[in-house]
Order: C-alpha cells, then structure tokens, then sequence
C-alpha cells in the first residue's frame, strides 16, 4: 500500500472514529431523556371545591385552594376574586383574602341563580367553570316525641379540655322545685354550684370546666343518684350564642375556626376567623350572625369534624317549655342542628396540569426513542462500514483471512439491536 492510500485510509478511519463517538453521545443522551424527560418537580393549579345544597335563591358556598399536583399540599392564596354569571343574567362579585394558617380561603356567592358559570382568579391562576344546582334540600324539623325525662345538654354540643362552659340539668316541669346535689366524678372536673334548685321548667344551669379527658357528674336528689357523663371532645371549639353574637374559645391561640351557619333549610354562608389569644388560659372571637341566621356550627377542621354549635332561635317542630328562660335555652342548646351537605369538586387544577405535563412527558419520551433508535442505527451502519474497511486492510497487511471482522461487525449490531429492543421494553415499563 501507497503512502497516500494509507495515508487516506487512516484519514477514514479518525473521521470513523469521531462520528461513532458522536453517535454513541447522542444515543446517551436521547436514552436519558427517553427514560426521565423533563418536565418540572410539581404541576400547581387552582382547587376550588363547593358544598352541594346549593339552589336557586340559595346561596353558592365555595372554596379555594392553591394544590401541588400529586402531593395534597394545599395552601390557600393570597386572595380570591370570584365572578358568577347567573341564569337571570346577572353578575355576582365577591372578594375574599387568606384567613390565618388556613389552607383555604372560603367564598359565599349570595342569591345564585342556576346554572351560572364561575370564573375563579388567584395568585395568577384563572378558572371558567359551570355549576348547576343540587336537588332542592327538605326543611329541617324536629319532634317532641321520644325525648327522655332526665336530661343533660352543654352548651354547644360539646366541652373541650380547660375551657368551661354551660351545662343544663333538665329533670322535666314534674320535679320542679326539687333540690339537687351536684358532685364531679372526676377529680379533674370542676363543676358548680353544689346545690341548685331546679325551676318552673325542672331545669338548673351549672357551669362546668374540664381539666382531663373525662367529665362524669353525679347528681343526687329525691333519694336517687343519677350519673351523667358530659360530652367532651379534645381539640373541639367551644360555642355559646347570645343573639346575634356567637362566642368561640379554644385553649389555644392563633387556631383557624371554620363557622357555618343557615336556616332549616341548609347552609347560608361560611367564615373562618382567627381565635387570637386574649389570655393565657383561653383564646375567644366573637361571630356576628345575620338576621336570617336560624343555627350556627364552628369547627377547627376543614372537613369540618368534632362541630359544636347550636340554634339561635327555638328549632321548628320543638315546643320548649314557656315557664322559665332556660325552658328555651334548653331547647336551643339540646336540638341538633341539619347536617351539612356534602362537598364536592368544581375544578382540581392541580390534576389537569399533572395530567398536561405527563402529556408532555410523553411526547418527550417517545422523541427521544426515535432520536436513540436512529443513532443506533447509525451506529451499526458505521460499525459495518468501519469492520468492512478493517477486514480488507488486514487481509491486504496478512494478518486476517476471511470474513473474521465482519462477523465480529454482525455481533456487534445484534448486540446493539438486543441493546435498543430491551431498552425500548424498559422505557415502555417505566411508562
């Protein structure tokens, strides 16, 4: 061989080289790409949610949150702007802002005519949706009927630990006049007077104030012994209505109460207020509640779980006794109230945009199969090319007789061709 020919087969062979080089870091990387593709850490969208009753005339409960696709990691915006196109063609407006640590902020949308549509704006984010109405709910009513002749209620459904609250002994109009002794069962309860008279309506109010998980109360009178156990729910808010004015207190300060309040026909509107520590023993806020108000519920929770409460006026269905005040304190503070609706989804945000970027994942993914499957196959063509040219300068040099570097080129393209088909399976499988 020349030294030209040499010299131009040598040439070939380095420019070889760098191409395979080439491909083989295109491969690489188009492989990485194929198996994670970029797409970002988290996918965050508007979660805006409403509690069903809702009707015409009726009040639109909303709220709003700012969720991290996959994670349920809510966090309420800075503030809310809700317009609301109603059937009747008009436009309701309403403004709201972040409540404290809560993760949501709420929105009631007064007098909805349905269907209407929503647009939703927070922190950047814009929301169109469509909400039509829930079946129309039946009027709430209760009965006299059934009700036991000794009876305990508490203010507010319910007592938390150290914080006290009302408790009403009600032994019925037929021991009016009695005397009654009042004893805790606990020593961690403290509860008085220790002797009250029951009134016209056979009724004493005591006041009682946990310190521990357990409030039993033994009562004495008539030459029986009665023991109740009040009810008691750690972590609960405690309520009390005087007016138009509801009281809640919680042991501790900076906590976020979530407050409905409606009718006998359901939820009119929905708050959260922050319980600001106004002493080292309680933290209390006061509620104003509207005219319409018929009963109010106040929880720490979201969901809205362990709820005290009670009616502002006599629940319908219920004939209180009329001799006494405490006859219709009674009956406000012992009635259940409607129980809420459920809450439903109107857009989760969070999931389109998780769902838009795996969309986009995937495009990603199947690009990158492509761009590696032609590397590679560039690579083989290269690797033939390369083991045709090596076979016939080695028999030329007589160092190699036959077709030995061609069929160390064939394995090295089946290895190549094995390589791609158990990579494309492992990309299909991680998808």
């Amino acid at each position: 061989m020349s030294d030209e020919n040499a010299t131009r087969v040598e040439g070939k062979g380095d420019g070889s080289s760098r191409w395979v080089l080439a491909l083989a870091v295109i491969a690489a990387i188009a492989g990485a790409i194929a198996i994670v593709p970029p797409g970002g850490v988290t996918a965050r969208g508007l979660r805006i949610e409403r509690m069903r009753g809702a009707s015409d005339g009726r009040p639109l409960l909303l709220r709003v949150a700012l969720e991290d696709g996959g994670t349920r990691n809510w966090r309420a915006p800075l503030s809310v702007h809700v317009r609301a196109e109603c059937a009747d063609r008009t436009t309701r407006v309403v403004e709201a802002t972040r409540v404290g640590r809560s993760p949501w902020v709420l929105v009631t949308v007064a007098n909805a005519r349905f269907p209407l549509r929503l647009t939703v704006r927070a922190d950047g984010f814009e929301v169109a949706a469509a909400v039509t109405a829930d079946p129309a709910m039946p009027r709430f009513a209760l009965s006299d009927q059934g009700r036991a002749r000794i009876d305990v209620a508490v203010e507010g459904y319910v007592l938390t630990p150290e914080v006290g609250g009302a408790a009403l002994f009600n032994g019925g109009s037929a021991l009016a006049g009695t005397t009654v002794n009042v004893a805790a069962d606990d020593p961690t309860l403290s509860i008085g007077p220790e002797r009250a008279v029951l009134d016209a309506c056979g009724i004493t109010a005591l006041y009682a104030r946990p310190g521990g998980l357990a409030a039993p109360v033994l009562l004495r009178f008539n030459g029986e012994e009665h023991r109740f156990r009040l009810p008691l729910a750690p972590g609960a808010i405690t309520t009390r209505i005087e007016g138009d004015t509801m009281t809640l207190g919680h042991p501790l300060g900076g906590l976020v109460a979530y407050v409905v309040s409606g009718d006998d026909r359901g939820p009119l509107r929905w708050e959260q207020h922050v319980l600001p520590s106004e002493s080292e023993r309680t933290a209390t806020a006061r509620v104003s509640l509207g005219a319409d108000t018929a009963w109010a519920l106040a929880s720490a929770s979201t969901d809205f779980e362990r709820v005290s409460g009670a009616w502002k006026r006599t629940p319908p269905g219920l004939s209180p006794c009329a001799a006494t005040p405490l006859g219709e304190y009674f009956a406000r503070i012992s009635a259940p109230t409607p129980p809420l609706p459920g809450i439903t989804i109107v857009h989760d945000g969070a999931q389109a945009a998780l769902d838009h970027r795996e969309d986009r994942r995937a495009q990603s993914r199947r690009r990158a199969l492509w761009v590696n499957a032609l590397a590679l196959c560039a690579l083989a063509a290269l690797m033939l090319r390369a083991a045709k040219n090596s076979s016939r300068t080695l028999e030329r040099e007589g160092l190699l007789r036959g077709s030995g570097a061609s069929r160390v080129a064939v394995y090295g393209v089946a290895a190549l061709a094995t390589t791609a088909l158990v990579f494309a399976l492992a990309v299909q499988l991680r998808a």
